[in-house]
C-alpha cells in the first residue's frame, strides 16, 4: 500500500524525442516551464467566500515543453490524457476531456485578442484529480507556455483571474482565487497567506522547515463530474445573503468575507440551519488561519497540527464534506505517533490527505497506517501513493 513517489520530470532530450514521435521531427528550439501542485493545511473552503488561505507548493507538479509548429493549430500530448489537436480557427468549446483546461485557456487569450500561434505541447504530470490543485497548476502552465510562444506576459493577478474564469465558466467548477496563489507567489521554503477578498499575498518564512506527508486515498473523480462542490459554494453564498439581508445590505455579490466576526456572531441564531453551519466553518477557519500563521512564525508544529485537526473536523461537521475513506484515513493518521495533525486536501470529495509530521517519521507512519486501514481502503491499494514534501518555490521557467 501507499507506493512511495519521488519527484522526477522528463528531460529536454526525452521531451524533444517524444514531440518528434507524436507530431513529426522539427529542428526548432524547445522551451519549458514547471508549475508545482499545492497543499493547503489551513483555509479550507474559504477562497470562494473572500477568506484567507494558507498554502504552500509541493515538490511535485506539472512540466510542459513547447515548440513552434508553423500551423494554425495547437497539438498537445499529455502523460495522463493522450493527445489532442486544436484548430485555432475553430470555436473553442468544452469536449469534457482532459484538455478542456487548454481550450479554456486558449479561449481567454482569444477573447482578449492575443495573437495565438501554432505550437506543439508536451505535458508531463500524473497526479490529477486528487485534491492538490492540479487543475490550477495545469491552467497556469498552459498560460505560461502560451505567453512564451507569443512573447507576451501577464501579471500574477491577471493569471489568477483568467484561471478562475476558466474553471468557473469553461469547466463549470465554482472555485475561488486561492489555489493559484502559492504557485505564483511562493519562494523556496515559503508558505503564502493570501487574502482572497483584498487580493493580497503575504509570503511567510517559517521559523523552521516542516515536513508534510501527502497520501492519496485512491478515490479519484473530477470536481466537474459532481454537483457537491458547487452545492457547498452555493450554500455558502446563500449564508452570506442571509447575513446581508439581516444587516440590510445589498444581496448581490455578497460573500461571507464581507462581514466581521462580531456581525456573524450576533446574527447566527437568526440564520437558517444550513447557513449557520456554513458560516460557522468560515469564521472559525479564519481564526485558525490567523493562529496558524503565528504557529508557523513561532516554529510550533504541535499548535499548527492541532489547528489542522480542528480544521478537518469543521470541514466534516460544519461544511459537511469528506468521504468516508478520507475521514477514516485522517482519523488513523491523527492517532499515530509522529503526526502533529492531519486533514483531507481539496474539496474533500476525493484524493489526498495531508499530515504534518516529525522529520524522518514517514516510513514508520505509513507502516503503521497500513496496519490500521479497513478493507474499504485496501480496495484502492493499486491507486494509492504517498510522498513527503517541504515548502517549495512556485512557477519555474527555463
Amino acid at each position: 500500500m501507499f507506493k512511495r513517489l519521488t519527484p522526477g520530470a522528463i528531460d529536454w532530450k526525452a521531451a524533444a524525442s517524444a514531440l518528434d514521435d507524436c507530431f513529426g521531427p522539427k529542428d526548432v528550439e524547445l522551451r519549458t516551464a514547471f508549475v508545482p501542485y499545492r497543499i493547503r493545511p489551513l483555509g479550507a473552503h474559504l477562497d470562494h467566500q473572500g477568506g484567507k488561505v494558507l498554502s504552500q507548493c509541493t515538490s511535485f507538479g506539472v512540466t510542459g515543453y513547447w515548440r513552434r509548429n508553423g500551423l494554425n493549430r495547437v497539438r498537445v500530448s499529455s502523460h495522463g490524457f493522450g493527445q489532442a489537436d486544436i484548430d485555432l480557427n475553430a470555436d473553442l468549446v468544452s469536449e469534457a476531456d482532459g484538455f478542456d483546461y487548454l481550450r479554456g485557456t486558449l479561449a481567454q487569450f482569444r477573447a482578449n485578442e492575443y495573437p495565438l500561434i501554432g505550437i506543439d505541447l508536451l505535458v508531463d504530470g500524473a497526479l490529477t484529480a486528487c485534491g492538490l490543485s492540479s487543475s490550477a497548476a495545469i491552467t497556469l502552465l498552459y498560460q505560461e507556455l502560451l505567453c512564451q510562444s507569443m512573447r507576451v506576459s501577464l501579471e500574477a493577478e491577471q493569471r489568477i483571474d483568467w484561471a478562475v474564469a476558466c474553471e468557473n465558466h469553461f469547466i463549470g467548477v465554482q472555485s475561488g482565487v486561492g489555489d493559484q496563489t502559492p504557485m505564483l507567489f511562493a519562494g523556496d521554503g515559503e508558505s503564502v497567506l493570501y487574502d482572497c477578498r483584498l487580493r493580497e499575498a503575504k509570503r511567510i518564512v517559517p521559523k523552521d522547515p516542516w515536513r508534510f506527508l501527502v497520501i492519496n486515498s485512491g478515490q479519484s473523480a473530477a470536481l466537474s463530474g459532481s454537483s457537491s462542490f458547487n452545492d457547498r459554494v452555493a450554500e455558502s453564498i446563500e449564508a452570506a445573503r442571509e447575513i446581508a439581508s439581516l444587516l440590510k445590505r445589498p444581496l448581490e455579490g455578497a460573500r461571507l468575507g464581507d462581514f466581521s466576526d462580531a456581525e456573524w456572531s450576533a446574527l447566527t441564531p437568526r440564520l437558517s440551519a444550513t447557513a449557520q453551519r456554513r458560516s460557522a466553518h468560515f469564521f472559525t477557519e479564519m481564526t485558525r488561519v490567523h493562529a496558524g500563521e503565528k504557529a508557523l512564525l513561532a516554529g510550533d508544529p504541535v499548535r499548527f497540527g492541532a489547528l489542522m485537526n480542528a480544521s478537518c473536523q469543521s470541514s466534516i461537521d460544519q461544511y459537511e464534506t469528506g468521504t468516508n475513506l478520507l475521514i477514516e484515513l485522517v482519523r488513523h493518521l491523527q492517532a499515530i505517533d509522529g503526526v502533529y495533525g492531519a486533514r483531507f486536501s481539496g474539496a474533500g470529495t476525493r484524493g489526498c490527505v495531508v499530515a504534518l509530521i516529525e522529520d524522518d517519521a514517514d516510513r514508520h507512519i505509513l507502516n503503521d497506517l497500513a496496519g490500521r486501514v479497513s478493507p474499504d481502503i485496501r480496495e484502492y491499494a493499486d491507486q494509492q501513493w504517498a510522498f513527503t514534501t517541504s515548502a517549495h518555490a512556485g512557477l519555474k521557467v527555463s
